[in-house]
């Protein structure tokens, strides 16, 4: 039987094959309708074989009754078989379609990497090699060159100034010179060090020590009396060679046990202060004032007295 052949038609051709091989024909009741039944039921697929093996005295029924039970049977079969077929053939489209939507994918990943590669050929310059003239990297080359053009204008910018840090102890402890105070404006391509142009901090061709701010004397004094120097440019530094002495302070003779004592009195602290500060010096008997420190600044030591003997007599 073949696969999409209905039953009558299956008996027509069964009835002509066993008059061909007998050279009789089919007549009720005999032996040649039991031999044509049982070699049709053979023929047919297992599945229907099965079903007719429940049906009782099968081979005894009338032929209308035989043929009714296999038609039914064949029947289903042909139904389930057309059943199985579609759901054989859904499962294939989902298959195929879900092997298409993979292949997509790869074939998307694919182009993303080579829209990639073909956007990263853009130079620094601007400059663009074997790029494809589509949609999607005409839009990679835009966003590239914006790119380029930034980092072109970063390339541009001044780096950040700072000022040099010492080592001065005291309230400010560990600030140390920190450039010029105040509200004083600098450009943008002005040297904080020099205040000159055409170069910043970082690459200044005068050392902070060479050259300080305005207003400040040694790095650690902020205020200051202001001394007139040489002046070529640039503001220079005083050495202790150049650097000019404050006016002496007025002087008080004074004459104590037979000796002759000078005292000047305008140091900070009098002559009979703690503070003061022996030495000798060619036979001479000298007091100093000490250092003084006022918010972590130095002041100057002051002559206090002097005398030939070595006695300090007030």
């Amino acid at each position: 039987m073949k696969e999409d052949e209905e039953y009558f038609e299956y008996k027509r051709r069964a009835k002509a094959l066993f008059y061909d091989a007998t050279g009789e024909a089919v007549q009720p009741g005999t032996t040649s309708t039991f031999i044509l039944s049982n070699t049709m039921v053979k023929g047919m697929p297992k599945s229907v074989q099965q079903s007719l093996s429940h049906v009782v005295g099968l081979y005894t029924l009338t032929e209308e009754d035989f043929d009714k039970n296999c038609n039914h049977y064949v029947t289903l079969y042909r139904n389930e078989r057309e059943n199985n077929k579609e759901e054989t053939q859904k499962v294939e489209v989902s298959n195929i379609k879900l092997q298409n939507k993979k292949l997509k994918e790869e074939v998307e990943a694919q182009k993303s990497k080579n829209k990639a590669a073909n956007v990263m050929k853009v130079g620094v310059d601007g400059s663009q090699v074997n790029v494809e003239d589509n949609d999607q990297n005409q839009k990679g080359k835009e966003q590239a060159e914006q790119m380029v053009d930034v980092v072109k204008l970063l390339l541009t910018q001044r780096p950040a100034q700072r000022g040099y840090r010492g080592n001065s102890r005291g309230r400010s402890r560990g600030r140390g010179f920190q450039g010029q105070r105040g509200n004083r404006q600098i450009s943008g391509d002005q040297c904080l060090i020099c205040h000159q142009y055409g170069h910043w901090a970082n690459t200044c061709p005068n050392k902070w020590y060479e050259n300080p701010p305005r207003n400040q004397f040694n790095g650690r004094r902020r205020n200051q009396p202001q001394f007139s120097g040489p002046y070529n440019g640039q503001q220079q530094m005083w050495t202790p060679n150049d650097m000019p002495q404050p006016p002496p302070p007025p002087e008080q003779n004074m004459s104590m046990r037979g000796n002759s004592y000078t005292q000047y009195q305008d140091g900070p602290g009098g002559a009979n202060s703690k503070r003061a500060t022996h030495s000798t010096t060619g036979g001479v008997s000298q007091w100093w004032s000490s250092r003084c420190r006022r918010r972590s600044e130095d002041t100057y030591r002051y002559l206090l007295a002097s005398s030939t003997d070595g006695s300090r007599a007030w």
